[in-house]
Order: structure tokens, then C-alpha cells, then sequence
């Protein structure tokens, strides 16, 4: 655990569970206000949460080699919890739209 100082530290651990709390947030939010898109939504958030956690790992292990893996995961993960969470805001903006086309279609009725 010495490749990295203590601020580098700081800042991956502090990266892990700052998604906890978005996550944490987003699901308190769900029940509140009652939106099923947002419980669709957590678990966009997750891919990215395992992101930080394989990077913590592979430091954790000194960098090992036999971990390299884990960069070419972690990588992954990344991409992949980036197209999730662009497809899920542009779903929850076009549901948005529909709900604000069906609102105006009631008033003028």
C-alpha cells in the first residue's frame, strides 16, 4: 500500500464513496418523490461505483502485475457506466418532454 501517498489515498477513497452517497441520495430521492425512472436509474450508478473500486483494488496490491487486469476492467466499466448514464438522462428527458406535452394537452381541455 506504499505506492501511493496518503492525499492520493485521500482522493480514490474519498472517489468510492462519494458514489456510494450518490447512490444513497438517488435512492432517499426515489422514495420520496415517487418517480420509478429514479430507481431505473441507481442502477446506472453502479458501474461506476465498481469503477472506483477496482481502481482502489489495484492500488491496494501495490500495483501488482498479476492485476493489471483491472486497469483494462476498470476501463470498461467506465465506458460502459458512461453510455448507461448518457442513455438514462436522455430517456428521463424525453420523458420529461411527454409529460409536459401531456400537461399542456389537459390545461387546453
Amino acid at each position: 500500500m506504499n505506492v501511493l501517498s496518503y492525499l492520493t489515498w485521500l482522493v480514490h477513497l474519498t472517489s468510492v464513496f462519494e458514489w456510494l452517497n450518490i447512490i444513497y441520495i438517488f435512492i432517499l430521492y426515489s422514495k420520496f418523490e415517487k418517480i420509478p425512472f429514479f430507481k431505473k436509474f441507481i442502477l446506472s450508478l453502479i458501474p461506476s461505483f465498481c469503477s472506483a473500486l477496482s481502481v482502489c483494488t489495484l492500488h491496494f496490491f501495490n500495483n501488482n502485475e498479476s492485476f493489471y487486469l483491472l486497469i483494462n476492467f476498470q476501463s470498461f466499466l467506465t465506458l460502459i457506466s458512461n453510455l448507461i448514464l448518457y442513455i438514462s438522462i436522455l430517456i428521463y428527458k424525453n420523458n420529461i418532454n411527454k409529460k409536459k406535452v401531456l400537461d399542456r394537452k389537459k390545461i387546453k381541455c
